[in-house]
């Protein structure tokens, strides 16, 4: 019986993609290795792959973001709203978005695509295929925190 749980977004991030992170985090701050969804142990891969979409999204949208804030002039909140939902594609605005000057409008239709077409798509697209070494580096503990 196949148990996976549907993706129910459409853009921005699957909904499965933001789970295995709140898992993830779970996890770390039980201070468990293995990372466990309703009974079930993730694989690795899958965390690797929904912390690195979750990476790209959210730096991909704070990069749009950057460029829309340095050509609208407006409440941040408001141009936040219009970005996140954008990126989402979930068609809701605030009603600000037809004040929006030619090039933002451009920006927010950018938002859009990227969002809609997916960030785990986009880096596939840009990074070069994994390759297996032949040979593995000596594992290193860091300190992070």
């Amino acid at each position: 019986m196949d148990r996976r749980l549907p993706d129910l977004d459409r853009g921005g991030i699957k909904t499965t993609t933001f789970g295995v992170m709140l898992a993830t985090l779970r996890s770390l701050l039980r201070g468990r290795e293995e990372i466990e969804i309703f009974r079930r142990r993730l694989a690795p891969q899958a965390v690797q792959k929904a912390l690195s979409v979750g990476f790209i999204s959210s730096a991909l949208l704070a990069l749009l973001l950057l460029a829309l804030l340095a050509v609208e002039e407006g409440d941040f909140k408001v141009i936040l709203f219009e970005a996140v939902s954008a990126f989402n594609t979930v068609g809701l605005s605030i009603g600000n978005t037809g004040a929006f000057s030619p090039l933002g409008k451009a920006i927010l239709i950018l938002i859009m695509f990227i969002g809609r077409l997916g960030p785990l798509t986009i880096a596939y697209s840009l990074a070069e295929r994994t390759r297996r070494g032949i040979y593995h580096y000596p594992e290193e503990r860091v300190i992070v925190g």
